[in-house]
C-alpha cells in the first residue's frame, strides 16, 4: 500500500531539500553538481558477426584509471565516440597498409616471401611488418 504525500507537507518539503532533480515531491532543493568520476569508458571492436560494435566497457574511478583504460583502447565520451575512434583507427591502418603495399614494389624476392608469411598469419591491415627477434628470428 503506497502512501501519498502532498507537496505542501512537511515530509515533502524535507525530501525536496535533498533532491537534485524534480521528483514527485516537487522542485529540487539543491543544485545539480557534476562529478567527472566515476565515468564509463567504452571499447569498440568487431563483434562475432564482423560488425563494428562496443565490445567492452569499464568504469574509471579516477584520472589514473582513465589514463590506464585509454592506453588499453577504451574511449571516454560514450558509445558513439568509441565506435568513431575505432573506425578512425581502422582507416589509418588501411592508409598505412596501402602506403606499405605501394613501397613493396621495390622489395626483393626474399623480402616479399617474408612479408607474405607475416601477412598470412594476420587478418588485419598491417601498417608495418614487425621486425624479427635478433636471436630467434621469430616475430611476436
Amino acid at each position: 500500500m503506497a502512501i501519498l504525500h502532498s507537496q505542501d507537507s512537511a515530509y515533502a518539503q524535507e525530501r525536496r531539500k535533498h533532491e537534485a532533480l524534480h521528483s514527485e515531491y516537487g522542485a529540487p532543493g539543491r543544485p545539480y553538481v557534476f562529478f567527472e568520476y566515476p565515468t564509463m569508458m567504452y571499447k569498440a571492436g568487431l563483434d562475432d558477426h564482423g560488425k563494428v560494435a562496443v565490445i567492452d566497457k569499464e568504469i574509471a574511478e579516477t584520472e589514473v584509471d582513465r589514463a590506464k583504460y585509454e592506453r588499453l583502447g577504451y574511449v571516454f565520451g560514450g558509445q558513439a565516440a568509441a565506435i568513431t575512434a575505432f573506425e578512425k583507427q581502422r582507416q589509418e591502418l588501411a592508409v598505412l597498409a596501402a602506403q606499405r603495399n605501394y613501397e613493396d614494389r621495390n622489395m626483393g624476392d626474399k623480402a616479399k616471401a617474408e612479408r607474405d608469411g607475416v601477412e598470412s598469419r594476420s587478418s588485419e591491415h598491417l601498417g608495418a611488418i614487425p621486425p624479427a627477434h635478433p636471436k630467434t628470428g621469430r616475430r611476436d
